[in-house]
């Protein structure tokens, strides 16, 4: 209310005299019940990057900016995948994830190295996946190593 009493928000008066705010009823229930319980009670809407990202840009609106990170407005997070996968004609295989998918894991004892070729640069700046290389030429083993992990087989593409 403060914003609106300073002419920060972006507010009219109806004919009672109503504060009228021009934004969407759908995203202010999510602020309101920020507001009422200090809690952002999301559901399964939280995985979802746009909506989180709208959900910032109107906490911002209604002056919560500053408490941002206070406010325990929770960061996305991205499906986690791995992606196995061989050139044509090479033994070596390659494995594109999450550098933690590897790293956080102490029984890995160096099956996987961070590939050369790709600098160690992200794939992609959204997911931050980066590209290993396995020391084990065995798919199998490559795969079993994963699913030991949680981790369950999706698909399986192949090329002649």
């Amino acid at each position: 209310l403060r914003h609106a009493e300073e002419g920060n928000l972006g507010t009219t008066l109806d004919d009672d005299g109503n504060l009228f705010v021009d934004r969407s009823g759908d995203l202010f229930k999510y602020v309101l019940e920020y507001l009422r319980s200090g809690h952002w009670l999301l559901s399964e809407r939280g995985g979802d990057l746009e909506f989180v990202a709208v959900l910032r840009g109107e906490a911002e609106f209604y002056g919560l900016d500053g408490k941002i990170m206070d406010m325990r407005l929770p960061v996305p997070r991205i499906s986690e995948y791995v992606t196995v996968w061989q050139f044509r004609d090479d033994t070596a295989l390659y494995v594109d994830c999450l550098e933690q998918t590897v790293r956080e894991d102490p029984d890995h004892q160096g099956l996987f190295r961070l590939c050369k070729y790709s600098g160690g640069l992200p794939l992609d700046q959204q997911t931050c996946t980066k590209r290993f290389k396995a020391t084990s030429h065995s798919i199998q083993a490559v795969i079993a190593y994963f699913a030991m992990r949680g981790f369950s087989l999706q698909h399986v593409l192949e090329s002649s």
